[in-house]
């Protein structure tokens, strides 16, 4: 009742009266009179909170919790203090002391734990909430409560009191009550990253049995090789690294990771086949070549075990070679398992393959005879000494190419490759007694006649040729020619050296017994022939090569060359009645084949003997009236006739014959010969010169190159001058001249004449450039080619050309030619717009010869272009003093203009004046300095 009336009173003093304060002394009487009365409270906290009297209300509730006999009561109101104190007054010590003492008379511990939990937390009193927590774990039963509270606990120890081993435990209970709380997992794996070995340990044991159960194969994997680098036994880490390639191949499906996880197995276990194995697999699979071999490398780097370098590099090597391509980097492998056991046989054979990728042949070749020298199989030591041999000959080392295939022929002296090497190679540095000895051992494994022949064939040259060992080199051929004494070569190569000796009586025997293998007529001749020149010259028996030749007119009683030939011996020992019988023998075969010409031709020679030799005309004359008789139109008995009449001064009788054949009208050499004929004797009779040249014209008429008539008609031309008759003349004796030295002095002597008298430079540059590839060096041809290149503007030929002729004449120190080189190439360059070269040819031109007038005038040309004032004006001023051909391009009057050009350039107006007037002193229509002179 006493309640309800002081609330009655409150509602009438906050009602009627507004008096706050009245109101709550009245409804804090009520809740001293019914503590129990949660609306009292509700009405106290409203107006408490209304006016702001925390503190009042703080001050009753603690009165009342301090007579509180009951323990419901005490709870309730330590609880509400406690909230009081949190939320209103912030006062949070005060707050925790009255949770503390509801939590000592509540039958429900959650409520207050979690208060306290709570202002520890805003209060940052670590130590009491991670306490709070514990507790909080141990008043449920619930564990997903559990799980909650020792992840909260886990959370503070960790990362508010740095607790971490406490903290790993409260996660671990965690994932106890709850395995699958991804919240702890997190932490635990944060953990595992940063904290030390000890603590990774707990952690990794906690978590390994989870992803394992999950399934998790991919965090698994990485928490294996966390765990792994915890370790200290290299097996326990071989085995995870196992582990850890099988999980990310076969469950993780990923064969990179597997590949590092195997390179890390075999890592910790070098000794392992099945590491290895593995690794070859995934690099294989993978194709990453490169990893597999860093890895290889990298094991081999660190290990003292010597088994393991070698069994490792071998694989390694393999890999580089045939996987990457990678040379350089198996050489180093190569060299390291070389150091270790130099015999290696797998990598010598490795190394060789890397010389020749490299192309390192003088190592190859090292290599490969290393590797000869530890085989056993003959053949296989046979062919690698042969290639050591070739890339020794390929490298130029012949000393050592030498010992190679000596060494190959030590082990079989029939090896037909290293004796044919050995003899190239004594060819080669004219070892000449080594290879004569090479030649012989070849030729007793011959496997042919044909090729013992070709042997002991170039024993004999080497003997007879090379060594100048004449006697040696007989013996030799007649080995050669014992294998078949019918062969020409030995028989040839017999009689040459026989010759050499001057053994003439052997050379005779020789070529008699060429004369028995002979198979045909001709060649039995060409014998005969060379039987008679022996006998003629190698042993002075004209005699005896009478008798040869005659044996050869018993086979071909026509024979040209040995007619000639015979004709040239008699008439040697003037044995002029044997001519004469040959002529007339030869005229009788002519007349039997009925050539009536030849028989004619003969007996005329005879009648030349009879006249010429023998001096018997009445012989000579009665032979020709035999020629006339068969022939009365026979031009050449007729001019012969003419012929013994001149010689008998009977000019009355040589010009009648001569009339009479030239009747006959006779054509070509023939008629030529007639006309020369009555040019000499209008020359010798009449001394009519204008005839002579008459009938010497006519001869070129009928022969344009008749010797005698051309001769003729130069040497009259020279006297008169005629010079286009001349150059006619020299030109067809150019034309017919067939030696080589009198064909250059004649194109050089045309290239004069037309150029020169004729003033007709084009017609010679064919004649010259003839000239130049028979004599490309002779400076008569280049000099005048040249110019005719540069006037007909062929510049890009005449530039090497004076260039050519420049630094010959620099040689010779013919200075003054240097300079009219130079000045022509300055005048091609000028004209090819080069200004800087033009320049430089100039000035070279002009240091040489500095009188040059055309130097002088191209050098002022260019400085002018150039502006040089002061050296053009040095350059106009030197030409001043010299006398200037117009033909040139430049005047005496031009000179002077150009000089008052550079005064004008430089301000100097008097003195340009001075010049110009100068100028029109010298020309006074000089239009150029007139206008110049008004301007100023």
């Amino acid at each position: 009742m006493r309640s309800n009336l002081f609330a009655s009173l409150a509602e009438i003093h906050e009602l009627s009266r507004a008096d706050l304060s009245a109101a709550f002394t009245t409804w804090a009487r009520a809740l001293r009179d019914s503590p129990e009365d949660h609306e009292v409270m509700a009405q106290l906290e409203r107006l408490a909170a209304a006016r702001g009297s925390w503190p009042e209300l703080g001050a009753l509730y603690e009165e009342i919790l301090s007579g509180a006999m009951d323990g419901q009561i005490e709870c309730l109101y330590a609880s509400k203090l406690g909230a009081l104190y949190e939320e209103n007054l912030g006062e949070l010590t005060k707050a925790a002391e009255r949770y503390e003492r509801a939590l000592l008379v509540s039958d429900d511990e959650a409520t207050p734990l979690s208060a306290l939990a709570r202002i520890y937390e805003r209060s940052e009193n670590f130590e009491s909430l991670a306490e709070t927590y514990r507790r909080l774990t141990d008043a449920t039963m619930d564990e997903g409560e559990q799980a909650i509270m020792l992840f909260n606990l886990g959370t503070v120890l960790e990362q508010r009191l740095s607790r971490i081993p406490e903290a790993i435990t409260a996660y671990r209970e965690v994932l106890e009550r709850q395995p699958a709380h991804s919240a702890a997992r997190s932490a635990l794996e944060h953990l595992l990253a940063t904290r030390d070995r000890e603590e990774r340990t707990s952690i990794i044991a906690i978590l390994e049995p989870l992803y394992e159960q999950d399934g998790d194969w991919a965090r698994l994997v990485d928490l294996l090789a966390t765990k792994s680098k915890d370790l200290d036994d290299s097996f326990e880490r071989a085995q995870i690294y196992a582990r850890i390639a099988e999980l990310s191949e076969k469950d993780l499906g990923d064969s990179v990771r597997a590949l590092d996880a195997v390179g890390g197995w075999l890592a910790e276990d070098p000794h392992s086949e099945e590491a290895l194995s593995e690794l070859q697999r995934l690099g294989e699979h993978l194709g990453r070549f490169g990893e597999v071999a860093a890895r290889l490398d990298g094991i081999i780097s660190v290990s003292d075990s010597d088994d393991v370098k070698l069994r490792l590099g071998q694989r390694c090597v393999a890999i580089k070679l045939d996987k990457l391509g990678d040379a350089d980097g198996a050489l180093e492998n190569i060299e390291a398992l070389l150091k270790m056991d130099s015999d290696d046989a797998l990598a010598l054979e490795a190394l060789q393959r890397v010389c020749r990728h490299r192309g390192d042949m003088p190592r190859l070749a090292e290599t490969q005879l290393h590797r000869a020298h530890l085989s056993f199989d003959p053949s296989v030591k046979r062919e690698l000494l042969a290639e050591v041999a070739r890339l020794r000959f390929d490298l130029g080392m012949r000393d050592e190419c030498l010992e190679a295939w000596k060494e190959v022929l030590q082990d079989d002296e029939a090896d037909r490759e290293a004796q044919r090497e050995l003899a190239a190679l004594y060819r080669q540095s004219e070892s000449w007694q080594e290879l004569i000895d090479m030649l012989r051992l070849s030729s007793r494994y011959a496997v042919d006649a044909e090729s013992d022949r070709a042997l002991r064939t170039e024993i004999a040259h080497i003997f007879a040729e090379t060594l100048g060992d004449l006697e040696q080199g007989v013996e030799a051929w007649r080995s050669v020619l014992d294998l078949d004494p019918s062969s020409l070569e030995p028989l040839n190569a017999l009689e040459s050296l026989h010759r050499r000796r001057a053994d003439f009586l052997a050379v005779q025997e020789i070529l008699l017994r060429r004369v028995d293998v002979c198979t045909s007529d001709e060649e039995r001749i060409g014998v005969y022939l060379r039987l008679a020149q022996v006998a003629e010259i190698d042993r002075e028996a004209p005699e005896e090569a009478i008798d040869f030749l005659q044996s050869v007119l018993d086979i071909d009683s026509m024979h040209g060359q040995t007619t000639a030939q015979l004709e040239r011996i008699l008439r040697k020992l003037e044995r002029w009645h044997d001519l004469v019988d040959l002529y007339q023998r030869l005229a009788e075969q002519c007349g039997i084949l009925d050539d009536v010409q030849a028989e004619l031709r003969w007996l005329a020679q005879a009648a030349d003997i009879w006249e010429s030799q023998l001096d018997n005309p009445d012989e000579a004359g009665e032979i020709l009236e035999k020629i006339l008789a068969r022939d009365p139109n026979s031009i050449g008995a007729l001019t012969r006739l003419a012929k013994i009449y001149e010689s008998a001064s009977d000019w009355e009788r040589c010009g009648e014959i001569l009339e009479k054949a030239l009747a006959l009208g006779p054509q070509g050499r023939d008629a030529a010969d007639l006309y020369v004929r009555l040019g000499e004797v209008a020359r010798n009779k009449d001394g009519d010169e204008a005839q002579a040249q008459n009938y010497f014209g006519q001869a070129l008429h009928h022969d344009g190159y008749h010797p005698i008539a051309l001769q003729r008609i130069e040497e009259a031309s020279r006297e008169k001058g005629d010079w286009i008759l001349v150059a006619d003349m020299v030109r067809r004796r150019y034309e017919v001249c067939e030696d080589a030295k009198e064909r250059i002095d004649l194109a050089v002597e045309l290239a004069e004449l037309y150029g020169d008298r004729l003033g007709q430079p084009r017609q010679v540059i064919p004649l010259l450039e003839a000239a130049r590839a028979q004599a490309p060096e002779d400076a008569r041809i280049l000099g005048p080619l040249a110019d005719l290149y540069f006037h007909d503007g062929r510049h890009a030929e005449a530039v090497p050309m004076y260039e050519q002729l420049a630094a010959e004449a620099k040689k010779a120190r013919r200075m003054k030619d240097v300079a009219g080189y130079q000045q022509r190439l300055g005048g091609i360059l000028l004209a090819q717009g080069n200004t800087a070269e033009a320049t430089s040819a100039y000035e070279q031109a002009f240091r040489v010869d500095p009188t040059n007038v055309r130097t002088m005038a191209g050098l002022g040309r260019l400085y002018m272009g150039a502006q040089d004032w002061d050296k053009a004006r040095r350059v106009y001023r030197s030409m001043v003093l010299q006398n200037i051909d117009p033909s040139i391009g430049v005047s005496k009057a031009d000179v002077f203009f150009h000089l008052g050009e550079i005064h004008v350039a430089l301000g100097e107006t008097p003195k340009a004046k001075d010049m110009f007037q100068r100028a029109l002193s010298a020309d006074a229509d000089h239009a150029q300095a007139k206008a110049a002179l008004s301007s100023l």
